[in-house]
C-alpha cells in the first residue's frame, strides 16, 4: 500500500478507519532558513511566509504547511530583540537585517536548520524522499558531516488509537529492540553523548519488560511520568500522553521543557540520525525501523517470549 521502500505498519488505519498519519522532522547544516523553504516550495508549491531571518513557513504547499528555523528558541522567538532593548540598543531595519544575517551565520556552525513537514497520510510520506534527495543535491549536511553534528530525524507516528494495551505493547516492543535499533540505525556517538535521546532506565525498562505489567491508561501515564519526566527519550511519549491527560504531563514535566510538550495522539519517534548527505541514506529506511516495533508491538506472544528472555539475561 505504501509508496516504494516505505513499509506498512501492521495497524494502517486509526479506529475511525481513516490512514494513520505520520510528519518528519529533519535537522541539518549548509543551508538558511531561506534556502529550505525554497527547495519546499519549489517541489510542492505554497508561499512562503519569511517570518524573520530565522523562521518562515511554506504556506499552502499540496501537502499543508512546513516550518523552517533555526532550532534555537532564542533565535526563533526573537527573544535577541529583547536583550538588546534592555541594552538600550535600538536598530533600524537595515542594521537588525545585518546583525540577523551575522547571527544567522554563527548559528549555522552549531545550531541546525530544522524543516517540519506537516502529518502527511502513510501512503504519501514516500513524496517525502523527494524533499530529502532536494535537499541533498542543495549540499545540505547531515550528522556525520561534522563532530560538531548531533542532527537527529524525529518522526511522528499518529498512533492507531489510545488504549492502554495498544501504548504498553508499543513501549515494551520499542525497550526489547532499542539496541538492534541503534546498531542497525549506527546512531551517532555525538548524538549518543547528548541528553536529547537518553535511553529509558533500567528500572523503567524492568517494570516494561515484566510479563505481568499491562497496566490501565492511568497508571501507565503515571509510571512513565514517574521515571521519564521528559521529552529527551528516544521514544517521547509525551505528546500522546498529553493528549490523554494534559494536566498531569504538565505537572510532572520540567518548566523548561513544558512549554515544548505539544498534545498530539501521536508517537515521537527521535532517535535516528538524519545523515541527508548521504546518498545511500533514506527516509524509507528509518521508516522501516519503526515499523519494525509496531510488527512486534503486534504479537503479543513474542513480546513474552522476549521480555523473559531479555529479563533473565538481566539478572531477574
Amino acid at each position: 500500500m505504501l509508496q516504494s521502500g516505505f513499509h506498512t505498519p501492521p495497524r494502517a488505519r486509526r479506529q475511525d478507519g481513516a490512514l494513520r498519519r505520520a510528519g518528519f522532522e529533519l535537522e541539518l547544516a549548509g543551508l538558511g532558513v531561506r534556502d529550505v523553504a525554497e527547495v519546499v516550495r519549489r517541489l510542492f508549491g505554497g508561499e512562503i511566509d519569511e517570518r524573520s531571518a530565522f523562521v518562515a513557513a511554506v504556506q499552502e504547499t499540496r501537502f499543508g504547511d512546513f516550518e523552517v528555523c533555526i532550532d534555537s528558541k532564542l533565535l526563533s522567538s526573537q527573544r535577541y530583540l529583547d536583550l538588546l532593548h534592555e541594552l538600550g540598543l535600538e536598530l533600524d531595519g537595515r542594521a537588525l537585517q545585518t546583525l540577523e544575517s551575522l547571527i544567522g551565520q554563527v548559528a549555522g556552525l552549531i545550531v541546525p536548520t530544522e524543516i517540519v513537514t506537516p502529518p502527511l497520510p502513510i501512503d504519501q510520506i514516500g513524496e517525502l524522499e523527494r524533499l530529502r534527495r532536494a535537499l541533498r543535491l542543495a549540499d545540505a549536511e547531515g550528522t556525520r558531516a561534522s563532530l560538531r553534528y548531533a542532527f537527529g530525524l524525529h518522526i511522528n507516528i499518529e498512533v492507531p488509537d489510545l488504549s492502554a494495551k495498544t501504548l504498553t505493547s508499543t513501549l515494551k516492543a520499542f525497550v526489547l529492540l532499542y539496541e538492534r535499533i541503534v546498531h542497525a540505525g549506527e546512531i551517532d556517538i555525538s548524538r549518543r553523548l547528548t541528553p536529547y535521546i537518553e535511553p529509558f532506565g533500567d528500572d523503567y525498562t524492568k517494570l516494561l519488560l515484566d510479563p505481568r505489567y499491562w497496566p490501565d491508561t492511568t497508571q501507565l501515564v503515571a509510571d512513565y511520568l514517574r521515571f521519564n519526566p521528559t521529552r529527551n527519550r528516544p521514544l517521547d511519549m509525551l505528546p500522546v500522553f498529553a493528549e490523554i491527560d494534559g494536566e498531569r504531563v504538565a505537572r510532572a514535566v520540567r518548566g523548561d521543557e513544558r512549554e515544548l510538550v505539544s498534545a498530539r495522539p501521536a508517537y515521537h519517534y527521535r532517535l535516528p540520525n538524519c545523515q541527508i548527505d548521504e546518498p545511500g541514506w533514506t527516509l524509507a529506511s528509518e521508516w522501516n525501523r519503526w515499523v519494525e516495533v509496531e510488527r512486534l508491538s503486534a504479537n503479543p506472544e513474542r513480546i513474552a517470549f522476549l521480555g523473559e528472555r531479555a529479563t533473565s539475561k538481566r539478572g531477574g
